[in-house]
């Protein structure tokens, strides 16, 4: 039987009404009447003052009588669970040439379906940008995305109400019941008769909100950096509870300027539309905490991105605590009836500094021109002091700076039989795609083209957020070199191996063909020292952090200023050199390192900066990070000052 409730009216007049269907509730409406009670078109007047008519497909039964006026009654299809905003775009920027099938989907995650666990997905709201050269619309269910269809509907030209351009509502023939703890697929497939740009992707980024195959041949692609899906999943559950809101993502960095930034995803799982929340940051070990309130509001099955900026206020918020972010409170007289999703670690990402790796020798015709454009592109910008550069002298023939076994060893990341060569560059391992005469592979290790590819290269891979970092000291006593490393993670990710290693640069060649490319030519970053070739597993405490150490026994023959230790946090898959990535690096020279040398404030030109990132005028007691600058060379050290 279908009720109608009248929660109530407000001075404003402003009238909230909810139909109830047994214990689901269908659709939530809120009309704006004027005091004077002019009659308006109350369609319009809901489309201009709830934005929920964006995420609930409504329709208009039957006119009735309420207020002495007529207003719509209307029935609800369900809640939408999904990542457009229900969002569709009229302008296709996806296309497939020819004819073939074509297919794109989204993931629902468990958490996104576990407030509807016990209901059924009973209809697929595609959102098309076109219709062109395309005769019928199939909408699936499915727990891979070349698994089997586990649920369908379909639409057609040919039956009413055909396809349109825009938001095509596919009921499922059956409806897809929705378990606890499993993650579902929902897509959709047409087969175009010629090249159609049909797919409506709107703007936004989310993991799992694009999943794209372009045609029967082709493998899928996970497109959801580029855009959200115009796709959705129509929810009916029993027992549906009125306010609920989720925090389904939230992550932040530290600007530079002793500011934490970042974004928090919300979502509403309730029935119910929420006006304004607060949300509450507080870090382990303190009691202090900050607030942020949001005033927009939030319909049923929306989603909103918040950005923040706020100042840091206590010490190691992100590195040695973690900070964690809370829906404290719901505007009005509304309280969240699911509290134990309103609360997340946040992911703190960290700046980043790529390991360059160069496979080189003196016997390879083209490595100084490569160790030139390396060189080149290290002097643009701040390359130089957020890169850590290591050269391995193989993958041509060895020389007298060949480091066994490591070197020779680093030839499997070129992942081929043959293609192994010098000169060739790796950025903190990532594999990238590779030919070798007509066969095409995957390999951390790159042809070094030309100056610009280098400076292309270090700006993209520089551009990836890192989830890790790393603090490491070095000290000296008589010919032995300690090192302390310790860091810690707010991902897992790549952070399986530490990497230590000693290298040293500006070191005269003996041999080296091919000088006139570079006249000026030394080699650079020769390995002379390292922990591990494939690095140390890391033990991580339980709030993840790491900390470890080793010794190197230094030789007479190597200079100690162009002495640097490099550590890096890796993965590491024996059987797969594409799955070797690194998280994140730090390096100091030795020339820097505490027990050596202390950098003086008066004799370079230097910044003083606090663990957070904030300048200060001078050193402070505790850790400081001092960026100089001399004879046009910026580095970057720890300085650790116990003076008051």
């Amino acid at each position: 039987m279908l009720s109608l409730i009248i929660i109530g009216m407000n001075q404003d007049a402003k009238l909230i009404i909810i139909w109830k269907n047994r214990n689901l509730f269908s659709v939530f409406l809120i009309f704006y009447l004027p005091i004077r009670l002019k009659f308006r078109n109350f369609a319009d007047e809901f489309q201009r003052n709830a934005s929920i008519h964006t995420i609930m497909r409504i329709k208009l039964l039957s006119l009735l009588s309420l207020l002495t006026f007529a207003i719509g009654s209307w029935a609800a299809e369900g809640v939408v669970v999904g990542y457009c905003n229900g969002q569709v775009t009229r302008t296709g920027t996806v296309s497939v040439d020819g004819e073939t099938w074509v297919d794109a989907a989204v993931l629902l995650t468990t958490d996104m379906l576990q407030p509807y666990v016990g209901g059924q997905v009973t209809t697929l709201r595609v959102g098309l940008a076109a219709r062109t050269n395309i005769d019928n619309v199939r909408a699936w269910v499915r727990t891979a995305l070349d698994g089997e269809n586990l649920a369908q509907g379909e639409i057609s030209t040919d039956e009413e109400p055909g396809i349109a351009r825009g938001w095509n509502d596919i009921d499922l023939s059956t409806p897809y019941p929705i378990v606890g703890g499993q993650p579902l697929y929902i897509g959709f497939s047409y087969r175009q008769r010629a090249t159609s740009s049909a797919i409506s992707v709107v703007s936004g980024s989310q993991p799992g909100a694009f999943f794209f195959h372009p045609g029967e041949d082709a493998e899928w692609e996970d497109r959801s950096a580029e855009g959200l899906l115009s796709l959705e999943a129509v929810v009916q559950a029993e027992n549906m509870v009125g306010y609920d809101l989720q925090l389904l993502s939230a992550e932040a960095h530290y600007n530079g300027l002793g500011e934490i930034e970042g974004t928090a995803v919300v979502h509403n799982n309730g029935a119910l539309p929420v006006s304004g929340y607060t949300l509450t940051f507080s870090v382990d070990g303190s009691d202090q905490t900050s607030t942020l309130h949001a005033d927009q509001p939030l319909a049923n099955g929306a989603s909103a991105t918040l950005a923040f900026s706020k100042p840091a206020w206590t010490e190691g918020i992100g590195r040695e605590h973690a900070l964690w972010l809370s829906i404290s409170q719901l505007d009005g007289d509304a309280t969240d009836e699911q509290p134990e999703n309103n609360t997340l670690r946040v992911v703190f990402s960290y700046p980043r500094m790529v390991l360059v790796e160069e496979f080189t020798g003196e016997a390879c015709t083209n490595c100084p021109r490569a160790a030139l454009y390396l060189h080149q592109a290290l002097g643009e910008g701040n390359f130089a002091t957020r890169t850590a550069m290591m050269a391995h002298h193989s993958g041509y023939e060895p020389d007298f700076l060949t480091f066994r076994p490591t070197d020779p060893d680093y030839e499997w990341f070129f992942n081929h039989p043959t293609a192994v060569f010098a000169p060739a560059l790796m950025f903190d391992r990532v594999a990238e795609e590779n030919s070798y005469g007509t066969e095409t592979y995957m390999s951390p290790a790159q042809d070094p083209v030309n100056k610009d590819f280098i400076t292309a290269a270090l700006a993209y891979y520089l551009s990836r957020p890192s989830h890790a970092y790393i603090d490491l000291q070095a000290s000296i006593t008589g010919s032995q070199l300690s090192v302390a490393v310790s860091g810690g993670r707010s991902l897992p990710a790549n952070t399986a191996r530490l990497t230590v290693c000693l290298v040293e640069d500006h070191i005269q060649q003996r041999e080296q063909v091919s000088l006139s490319q570079w006249p000026e030519f030394e080699h650079m970053g020769a390995l002379r020292a390292i922990n591990s070739t494939w690095g140390d597993e890391v033990t991580w405490t339980a709030d993840d952090h790491f900390t470890a150490a080793c010794q190197f026994e230094l030789d007479d023959e190597w200079v100690l200023p162009n002495l640097r230790v490099i550590a890096f946090l890796s993965q590491y898959n024996p059987d797969d050199p594409t799955q070797c990535e690194v998280e994140n690096t730090a390096q100091v020279n030795l020339g820097d390192a505490s027990g050596i040398s202390t950098p003086s404030l008066t004799n370079h030109s230097s910044q003083v900066f606090d663990l957070q990132g904030r300048p200060a005028s001078s050193l402070k007691r505790g850790v400081n990070i001092v960026r100089r600058t001399s004879n046009g060379t910026t580095s970057t050290v720890k300085i650790i000052n116990h003076i008051n």
